[in-house]
């Protein structure tokens, strides 16, 4: 979901949220929790229009968590409790639509409590330095983590998992194995609560993704939802998030304002991109296309810009692709009447020169 402020703080060599991480929305990481085994709180997703039937299927009393990929939720008043269903109601129309801390929510994830005595943190990620993934614990978990003494969080090896706490050394193990099978970068749990008998509960849980593994994780959103109230100049896409953003800063350097944006992530297909591209055209005339094919086959990419351009002619694009096929895609796109530019900057200058002339 959002970058663990723990997990970011606590060691600054681990892979966490840069240019190749898709960030996963916490009632999707909780699905894949359950699918495999875990104990995760009795849910509802509401995303339109619902009834109170909706919700009792619950019982009381309820958490009402708003899905945005932001930290601190709770404290910026996207997590609120309720004790009867007429409340649950309520507070649900009050977080639909509602910006915490900048972003819109969209969708609200209604629990049941789970009542607990403690509440304790681990999260997996993986360790640059030595190469391999490694495990934080600490018996103090919550929302206030990022503010435990850095000595009261164990950093654990892999190999050295077995001196967990038998409570929790068997829940890692499983986390462990789940991390690889899907490809992540960051499974945090905080908190993992406990009650009096050691029952356990997942009440809260952050998932990246590496962008690259997409193509072979099919339980995972590929295509990232548009925010609908970037109204810019310029559309723009990309194959991983950090040339989407360096692309989008290009554009507010040269004075334009970019509109929606996406990023089509490792391994995208025409199918993927044609729907992006159909969608960025409805919003923004101009659309920047800055493709690196490391995964990605850019032919892919080129078939999709030209079909886009051929229904909406209207629309220009500009194109840089290097990578995978570069060579073919280049030549698929000029001799389709769209100019390929050799360099972001000389991208940006002609969608510059053009945003003055027209």
């Amino acid at each position: 979901m959002y970058s663990s402020p723990i997990a970011e703080g606590y060691l600054g060599n681990f892979c966490l949220c840069g240019g190749e991480d898709m960030k996963i929305h916490e009632y999707v990481g909780k699905n894949v929790l359950k699918e495999n085994g875990f104990n995760v709180p009795k849910s509802v997703l509401i995303n339109g229009p619902f009834e109170r039937r909706d919700l009792e299927q619950l019982d009381l009393p309820h958490v009402l968590k708003a899905q945005v990929l932001v930290g601190g939720r709770m404290k910026a008043g996207g997590v609120v409790f309720s004790r009867s269903y007429e409340e649950t109601y309520q507070k649900i129309s009050y977080l639909l639509g509602r910006k915490i801390k900048g972003e819109k929510c969209t969708k609200v994830l209604v629990e049941e409590v789970f009542e607990h005595d403690r509440e304790e943190y681990l999260s997996i990620l993986i360790d640059r330095d030595i190469r391999d993934i490694t495990v934080l614990y600490s018996e103090f978990g919550g929302i206030d983590i990022e503010d435990v003494e850095k000595q009261k969080i164990v950093k654990i090896k892999m190999e050295d998992i077995s001196k967990l706490p038998d409570h929790v050394r068997d829940i890692t193990y499983k986390l462990v194995n789940l991390f690889i099978e899907k490809d992540l970068t960051l499974l945090e749990i905080n908190p993992i609560a406990f009650n009096n008998k050691d029952e356990y509960m997942m009440l809260d849980c952050v998932m990246h993704i590496d962008e690259n593994a997409l193509y072979r994780q099919n339980w995972c959103p590929q295509i990232p939802s548009f925010d609908p109230e970037l109204q810019g100049d310029v559309g723009i896409i990309g194959c991983g998030a950090g040339i989407v953003m360096a692309t989008f800063d290009a554009v507010i350097e040269c004075g334009l304002k970019p509109g929606a944006f996406c990023d089509l992530g490792g391994g995208a297909k025409k199918e993927n991109a044609l729907k992006v591209l159909n969608d960025l055209s409805k919003r923004n005339k101009k659309i920047v296309a800055n493709i690196f094919g490391g995964i990605t086959d850019t032919m892919e990419i080129a078939s999709a810009i030209i079909e886009c351009k051929g229904k909406n002619p209207e629309i220009q694009i500009f194109a840089r692709i290097t990578g995978n096929n570069e060579m073919f895609s280049r030549k698929l796109l000029t001799e389709n009447g769209i100019k390929v530019f050799d360099s972001t900057t000389d991208l940006i200058n002609a969608l510059r020169r053009e945003s003055y002339v027209l």
